[in-house]
């Protein structure tokens, strides 16, 4: 109890909601007596309505009080109006401008109360985390309802013992016997509010009160400096960070790098346990240097704590890096080449640095047996095994520094032994066996192939889990042969594996399946199939009639299915198609497919029983037409008169007929300037190589019709040749001697001759080597019928005609 007041008069609601949270003043109107259990002497109560009615205690004294001074506020402010808890919402202001708000969260609300203490609690003591506690004034908070929760929000701007808001936290306690605790506000500067949501009331009383307080900083351990080599790392590096109101290991920590080159930001980590801290810090390979790593601490209030660390990485002699190099198979006597490796160094240069390789068996791989290149920084390895040798060997490379560091690497080279393992050839069908039946199957001999000369295939038969073959089934290695009874018990499907293996140990496998059916009528072959016959080159389709083959159990909803392979087991040519669903053949062969085909149709019931029926299919041979090439390129179908045209290829190909047995013959457009006799060819393999000679002094365009003839079928190409006129020289013809007598003169006759120009036409010059005595213009000449005279006075010497020939005189 923390007050008692007596009046004369009835209180209404609302006087009694506006007195319950505030301190009387003695003066109000009906106040009779007014007790407050913090003003006694003694026993004795003072009645503080100035009546002097005061009161005696009985059967107590003061010496046990607990006195809570709660709810009582220097004034108050309360809610009753709203219907759920959001409704209520009370704000008090303090004379300086802070202001102190209350929101209902949760629970069941009548009324809601904010009251206001303008002094400090009488006694109390500063919460764990606080420096202090700013007394001037506190608030406190009375809901009215059931299992009430509330929000606060305290404005604290104007609040003059708040000088700074860095630290800033608040208080709370339920009344003013229990003890200040932070109650974990959230601070927000920016609009000066300190806020907590979900605030229960306290049992035994619904109230809390709330006063701000200041946060103390952390503290931070002294960080001794730290020098490390390159590529190495500090770990569990201690260092103690504390805060008095946050809980072990739970302060939020920060790091910045002066050289996040060096060592980045992310390359710096921690654990913690009992408030210490074990960093671990990674700088960057190979690089060295000086750099400050600050870390700092902070607070759940913002506060914070820095330390810096000093933190040499020095530099070291690094080794040698070689790549790595994928083991390598060969077989017997065959070297193995081009086996690239790169080698790299911080400090050396790695261009072509002297290496070693070894060979750990130096009988199959002899370390004189291992060469290398290199260019740059890559070295190319052969290596090359003894002679008839074969097993594996592993061959270590090994670098070596300047600083005497090495690297190396190895690898395994494997050298095997020449063998083909056999392969499989003709898959094995699936098999039928009937109870009550003696079963036998022969695998036929060409299932599987060994290329390898003289190798002979040994057989073992087994279920494909690998279990052996049922009781009432025998497998015979030596003659491919499966014998046996089945039984009822042994109705059903079996998957069986035959293994073929070589001298060497390498086997195939082909598995396939053996169904034991059980006593079912098989069907039978009613209408055998007629042999057929298409061409090749020509789409062939046939349709075996529905009542080939007949099944008395269909009736009885049995149903027949279609296979078709060739006799000898072996699948139908790639060119033939068979359609199980419809029965139908379909394909068109080519000139490689000629020939006759045993085919087997295969006609099995549900049970797996059937009928089988076989017949030829003969694929006839049709005369193929030649095939003639146009020219290769870089062939000139362009040549001056005069001029032959030699070894032109042309390429002629015949599915029949060797190409050199091929009839060619050619055709001219132009026999003047082609003729047929100037036309010839030689032949060897596929191509002919043509030669073609124009008629002498012609030119003009002629086409030549080619054809290649295999004796009943022909292909024919053409070219057209383009032979350009060329000028021909003219001709002179003639006396080169005439004798004169002095002071006289002599007539001389030539004959000048041109292809292309008439003689007359032709321009005829002179040339003396003696002018004086014969100079130029003592020469003319004349020209009749291609003949030209020339008059010389007398003298010897040489005159040359100026057009193409030349005489002496």
């Amino acid at each position: 109890m923390d007050e008692v007041s007596i009046w004369n008069v009835a209180l209404s609601e609302a006087e009694v909601r506006n007195y319950m949270c505030s301190r009387l003043t003695g003066n109000e109107t009906g106040l009779i007596a007014y007790f407050r259990f913090d003003h006694f002497t003694g026993t004795t109560l003072t009645d503080l309505s100035g009546n002097n009615f005061h009161g005696t205690l009985t059967n107590m004294d003061n010496a046990s009080w607990n006195i809570s001074e709660a709810p009582l506020g220097d004034t108050s402010i309360n809610d009753y109006v709203g219907s759920v808890p959001a409704d209520f919402s009370v704000t008090l202001s303090h004379s300086d401008g802070d202001a102190f708000t209350a929101l209902g969260d949760s629970g069941s609300y009548s009324g809601l109360h904010i009251y206001l203490v303008n002094e400090a609690p009488s006694s109390y003591t500063v919460p764990a985390g606080f420096s202090t506690l700013y007394t001037d004034h506190y608030f406190g908070v009375f809901p009215v309802g059931m299992t009430p929760s509330y929000s606060v929000a305290y404005h604290y701007s104007g609040n003059t013992s708040i000088a700074t808001d860095t630290g800033l936290r608040l208080a709370g306690r339920s009344n003013n016997s229990s003890t200040w605790f932070d109650i974990s506000a959230s601070l927000n500067q920016s609009t000066t509010i300190l806020s907590q949501t979900g605030i229960s009331a306290f049992s035994g009383i619904s109230t809390t009160e709330f006063i701000p307080g200041m946060n103390i900083e952390p503290i931070i351990g002294a960080i001794a400096p730290q020098t490390m080599n390159e590529d190495t790392i500090i770990s569990s590096l201690a260092i103690t960070a504390t805060d008095a109101e946050t809980a072990t290991c739970d302060l939020n920590i920060m790091f910045h790098s002066s050289d996040t080159a060096l060592v980045p930001v992310d390359n710096i980590s921690y654990t913690c346990s009992a408030n210490t801290y074990y960093f671990s810090i990674t700088p960057i390979n190979n690089l060295t240097g000086v750099c400050e790593i600050t870390i700092t601490v902070t607070d759940a209030g913002g506060l914070s704590a820095s330390g810096t660390l000093a933190l040499t990485v020095t530099d070291v002699n690094d080794a040698p890096l070689i790549s790595t190099i994928s083991d390598q198979t060969t077989i017997e006597d065959l070297a193995v080449g081009s086996i690239s490796l790169t080698v790299s160094d911080l400090e050396d240069s790695a261009d072509c640095m002297d290496i070693t390789i070894t060979s750990s068996d130096t009988v199959l791989i002899p370390n004189d047996n291992i060469t290398y290149t290199c260019t740059s920084n890559t070295y190319w390895l052969t290596i090359t095994p003894a002679a008839d040798q074969n097993g594996q060997a592993t061959i270590t490379v090994t670098v070596r520094d300047s600083g005497d560091l090495t690297a190396a690497y190895s690898f395994d080279l494997t050298i095997t032994a020449v063998n083909d393992a056999p392969v499989l050839v003709n898959p094995i069908s699936n098999r039928i066996a009937t109870e009550g039946n003696a079963y036998t199957y022969t695998v036929p001999s060409n299932t599987f192939v060994d290329v390898d000369s003289g190798d002979v295939l040994t057989y073992t038969a087994t279920q494909s889990n690998g279990s052996a073959l049922p009781g009432w089934l025998i497998f015979d290695p030596s003659t491919r042969a499966f014998t046996g009874f089945p039984t009822n018990s042994d109705v059903g499907s079996i998957t069986i594996t035959i293994i073929a293996t070589d001298g060497s140990a390498q086997s195939i496998t082909d598995t396939f399946i053996l169904s034991v059916n059980n006593t079912n009528t098989a069907p039978v072959l009613d209408n055998p199939i007629a042999d057929q016959t298409t061409d090749e080159d020509v789409p062939y389709s046939f349709t075996f009639a529905a009542d080939t083959f007949s099944d008395e159990d269909i009736a009885f909803g049995d149903t027949i299915s279609y296979s078709a392979m060739l006799a000898d087991g072996s699948p139908l040519p790639n060119w033939l198609t068979f359609d199980i669903y419809n029965r139908h053949f379909s394909g068109t062969p080519t000139n490689d497919d000629v020939g006759m085909y045993t085919i087997t149709v295969i006609a099995t019931d549900t049970l797996n029983l059937t009928a089988e029926d076989s017949f030829y299919l003969t694929v006839v041979n049709i005369n193929d037409a030649p095939v003639i090439s146009v020219l290769s390129q870089g062939i000139t179908l362009i040549s001056d008169e005069d001029t032959v045209i030699q070894s032109m290829p042309l390429t002629a190909t015949d599915l029949e007929t060797a190409t050199c047995s091929l009839d060619i013959t050619f055709v001219s457009s132009n026999i003047n300037l082609f003729s047929m006799e100037n036309i010839s060819y030689t032949c060897d393999a596929e191509t002919f190589y043509l030669s073609f000679t124009p008629t002498l002094n012609q030119s003009g365009v002629a086409v030549i019709a080619i054809t290649v003839t295999d004796g009943s079928l022909s292909a024919s190409t053409s070219y057209a040749f383009t032979v350009n006129a060329v000028n021909d020289a003219p001709l002179l013809t003639g006396d080169s001697t005439v004798i004169l007598d002095e002071d006289t003169s002599s007539s001389l006759s030539l004959t000048a001759t041109d292809i292309e120009t008439a003689g007359c036409s032709l321009s005829l010059t002179f040339f003396s080597s003696n002018s004086t005595l014969l100079p130029i213009e003592n020469m003319s000449y004349t020209c009749s019928d291609g003949n030209n005279s020339c008059r010389f006075y007398t003298g010897w010497r040489s005159i040359r005609k100026c057009k193409s020939d030349v005489y002496n005189f």
